[in-house]
Parts: C-alpha cells; sequence; structure tokens
C-alpha cells in the first residue's frame, strides 16, 4: 500500500492495554431502499486474528495527528456521563434539552482536559453529541437520509477534498456506556487507496465520492485487513474520520451502547475557542 499504514498509539499505557484484533477481508451486502435503489455496504468479515503493529517507517513518520489514538479517560469521566448526561437523554416531555446541553458542555470540558493533560489539544470548533445505539448492532453509522446503517464508511463532515482529508478536524469519541463496545478502522489513508485503484485526485477535486472510493478498493481487495479495538467503558478513541475507513459496533447484552462525541480541530498547543456543543441523542 503506498505511504504505509497509519499508526495506533495509546496515550497512557501500552499498546497491550486494548484489545485489537485484524478481520480477515471484507463482504459486501446489499440494502434496498425505500425508494427501490440498492445499496452496497461493506462490512468486516472474521474469523479475526491477532494483530501486530508494524514498525513505524521513514514513509509513515508523519506527525501524532495522522495516528489513531486510544486512551482511558478514567472512571470519574465515565461516572459523571452517567450521572449528568444519560440520565437527560430521550425525556419524553421534551424539556431536557436545555440542562442536557449544560451537562454536555460540562462534560465536554472534561474530556478535552484528560486530552490536554494527555498532550493531545483538540479544539471546540466542531459539535459535541450523544448517540446511543442498540445492542448488537454490527454498525453504529446511521445515514438518517438513506434510513440505513451504513457499514464501514470515511466520514465528509468539512466536505474537503480527498486529497485535503488530511486537514479534517477530528473526531473523538468516548464510550460512555455499560459495557464495551468495538471501533472498526482501515489503517490508510484515503489516497493512498486512491492511488492503489488507480486514482490520482486533485488539490481540489470533489471527484470520485469517497463513498465510490472505498467501495472501488473493498472490491479489488476483499482481503483488506480492518482492525477492531476493543473500547471499554471509559476509554476511547480520537481519529481522523474524514480520512479514514472506519465503524463502530455494538456486543448483544441488554445495554444499548453510549457514546460520547467531539469534534475539533487538531491543534499545536490548547485552543481557546468555545462553542456550545449541540445536543443530540440519536437512537439506532
Amino acid at each position: 500500500m503506498p505511504g504505509g499504514p497509519v499508526m495506533v498509539r495509546v496515550l497512557d499505557s501500552g499498546l497491550g492495554s486494548f484489545e485489537i484484533l485484524c478481520s480477515s477481508g471484507v463482504a459486501e451486502r446489499t440494502t434496498r431502499l425505500a425508494d427501490g435503489q440498492d445499496v452496497a455496504s461493506w462490512y468486516a468479515t472474521g474469523p479475526w486474528r491477532e494483530w501486530r503493529q508494524p514498525a513505524r517507517d521513514g514513509a509513515a513518520a508523519a506527525g501524532p495527528g495522522d495516528d489513531i489514538l486510544l486512551a482511558s479517560f478514567g472512571t470519574e469521566f465515565l461516572q459523571r456521563a452517567h450521572e449528568t448526561v444519560i440520565p437527560l437523554l430521550g425525556r419524553p416531555d421534551g424539556n431536557g434539552a436545555p440542562a442536557l446541553t449544560s451537562a454536555m458542555g460540562e462534560l465536554r470540558e472534561r474530556l478535552h482536559a484528560r486530552l490536554d493533560v494527555l498532550g493531545v489539544h483538540l479544539g471546540t470548533d466542531g459539535p459535541a453529541d450523544v448517540i446511543v445505539t442498540s445492542p448488537g448492532a454490527e454498525s453504529t453509522s446511521f445515514n438518517y437520509a438513506e434510513r440505513r446503517y451504513m457499514g464501514l464508511h470515511i466520514d465528509q463532515h468539512d466536505g474537503l477534498p480527498l486529497a485535503r482529508r488530511g486537514q479534517a478536524r477530528r473526531i473523538c469519541l468516548v464510550n460512555v456506556g455499560w459495557q464495551h463496545r468495538y471501533v472498526q478502522v482501515y489503517p490508510h489513508h484515503v489516497m493512498d487507496l486512491c492511488h492503489a485503484i488507480g486514482i490520482t485526485p486533485g488539490l481540489d477535486d470533489q471527484v470520485p465520492p469517497s463513498r465510490e472510493v472505498t467501495a472501488r478498493y473493498f472490491a479489488a481487495h476483499r482481503d483488506a485487513g480492518i482492525l477492531r479495538v476493543r473500547i471499554e467503558p471509559g476509554s476511547g478513541y480520537l481519529l481522523n474520520a474524514q480520512d479514514l475507513v472506519h465503524d463502530g459496533a455494538a456486543p448483544d447484552g441488554n445495554a444499548p451502547a453510549v457514546a460520547f462525541h467531539s469534534m475539533g480541530t487538531l491543534e499545536a498547543s490548547p485552543g481557546n475557542q468555545k462553542q456550545e456543543p449541540r445536543a443530540i441523542s440519536r437512537a439506532g
């Protein structure tokens, strides 16, 4: 693969503190939308095997902003989420929005303070939200326009051309649910996928869309090894979801998966931007 893999790094302990497995490949599934259109999705397939981090070579020796970062945010962070945010989700009277916005703002401050301690300075120039997913979900990414779970995909919140996805805002997710969940990620930049299938988008080219790149790449590389990282309650990750193919998954059980998200620009020093978080609870 041109450019080498994106590295995985644990900020507050060794790599062995997280269970990381690799898929045997990917498989395509077709979903029929309400308008009769068939849409393809891609999912990682087992059996899952042990994964070992490759050595970081010169081609992959980019800054930490290119890495997939893992960390623990602590039991106090998890407890605070259960005390303040989770009780306000899905209130039938609809009167919890102001309180939820306030609670999410306070939890976001804790998240960013923890990142600062770990040496990662994430701006608050993007939204924060809470996403609730049913237990046993193979995908946690719901496409509201198409009314379906997306499977492996690349986000496009900032609308950047493929060649400039490295400039996109990062997403930090912390598991604030009751049991573990997974993040699945293909550790290669979208431009490396493009080059592997003979595409060289220009700096301002908006085509092909990332969905097409993902589909064409996986169709030609069905043995692509997708990493599956187990995220325990109180732990989380930070990555460039607009540059890396990724998805989430929730294990079977009686409790839904609950994740707290914060998006922002990865900065060289702590940001001083302030923006009220959007209070969003998405049930899947």
